[in-house]
């Protein structure tokens, strides 16, 4: 049986800007099952995504055994396709189709970047489809049932500074959206990051609590990371 393999990011931001590549490759050849090598991180993404048969998270070794692990987890096969954003040892596989990662350029939208990588020349943009669980926690931890204002979602954070928007902008961002007679007037704003970003993300969950058009912040405790910052408005 054909099937084909795609490989992802570790990182969060990066793997999901991938996630319209799969899903445009599940559309166009929906009877070939899919196998994810990504990260722990973000592999709670593709284990929900339509035409992926099976997910292979990586943990991080030192001189690159971890993808001796996924070759050895994989084991021998011919690909009918190869699409490799990690430019890996995957990349030397036998395949009949092969798009492997040979490095970007900053100026363009990786949206654009990563589909031409796969021969198209217009941009593919995110594609997630989260469970029904991952749904009843999201309106839990944002308590949608009692509060139905929009939600504007920021996430400060990255992995090293040069990748990473002033925080003043974000605040001012925030400010210009939910001020009195803007387009999402008294909207809550969600701050997103991963465990172990706290500190990253503080100076604007401080900024916002400071923005007199948002009320009703709950700050998360200190001690205790988590993945996002609740709770809006700004959240």
């Amino acid at each position: 049986m054909k099937r084909s393999l795609f490989v992802t990011s570790n990182r969060l931001g990066d793997a999901v800007l991938t996630t319209g590549v799969l899903k445009y490759l599940v559309d166009r050849e929906p009877h070939i099952p899919i196998t994810v090598v990504c990260g722990h991180i973000p592999k709670d993404i593709f284990e929900n995504f339509e035409g992926v048969e099976r997910v292979i998270p990586l943990k991080k070794k030192k001189y690159s055994k971890h993808w001796l692990d996924a070759l050895y987890q994989t084991g021998p096969r011919y690909w009918h396709r190869i699409v490799d954003f990690r430019s890996s040892l995957f990349g030397i596989l036998p395949a009949r189709h092969r798009h492997i990662w040979r490095g970007g350029n900053d100026t363009i939208h990786k949206a654009v970047v990563n589909a031409a990588m796969i021969g198209l020349d217009f941009p593919l943009g995110p594609s997630i489809t989260p469970t029904a669980a991952q749904l009843d926690i999201t309106a839990s931890k944002l308590s949608l049932s009692s509060d139905s204002r929009p939600i504007i979602a920021f996430a400060p954070t990255a992995n090293f500074p040069d990748k990473q928007w002033h925080n003043e902008n974000y605040l001012s961002l925030a400010k210009a959206l939910t001020a009195e007679g803007a387009a999402y007037a008294g909207a809550r704003v969600a701050i997103f990051g991963a465990p172990g970003e706290e500190a990253q993300a503080a100076p604007v969950v401080e900024g916002c609590l400071k923005i007199k058009s948002m009320t009703s912040w709950a700050k998360p405790p200190r001690q205790k990371p988590q993945r996002f910052y609740q709770k809006p408005s700004c959240l």
